[in-house]
């Protein structure tokens, strides 16, 4: 299924949002293997995919893609991978944030801002949705994130 984001929504969470939506239809979530990342080639360098497994008795966690957009800020140096408000190279720090996609069995769209590692500012979106198996159970977390850095004195 072709997805056409040009000239449309320019927000990611809202872009990846809407794909979700067109996938699943009328059923609560889509499957994972009908996400197709060419299909949000504008926005895939934003998104991740995040396995589940032994969601509530370990909170393991493990990323089968991590957009090198989100990785960026933290080889960089501007942002800690142990906060907890933003998607990050160790996906446990949002462990709640995650188990409540899973239950809910709703997107979460999430925005606000936290301080860099050099007490600049930075404002971020994201956004997470489940994405299911053949067999119907919730086993992956599709999401995307965006951030903007607010330097001192700006």
């Amino acid at each position: 299924m072709a997805y056409d984001d040009k000239g449309r929504e320019r927000r990611i969470s809202l872009i990846l949002l809407q794909y979700w939506n067109q996938l699943r239809g009328n059923r609560p979530f889509p499957n994972e293997d009908e996400i197709e990342p060419e299909h949000l080639a504008s926005i895939w360098e934003h998104c991740f995919v995040l396995q589940l497994r032994d969601l509530f008795s370990t909170d393991d966690y493990n990323y089968t893609y991590l957009g090198p957009e989100i990785v960026k800020p933290y080889r960089e140096g501007v942002l800690d991978p142990t906060n907890t408000v933003m998607v990050s190279p160790k996906a446990n720090q949002l462990a709640a944030s995650f188990k409540q996609v899973v239950e809910t069995l709703d997107p979460l769209l999430d925005e606000g801002e936290c301080l860099s590692l050099k007490g600049d500012i930075v404002r971020f979106r994201q956004c997470m949705m489940p994405i299911g198996a053949a067999n119907g159970g919730v086993h992956a977390v599709l999401g995307g994130a965006w951030y903007k850095l607010f330097r001192s004195g700006e």
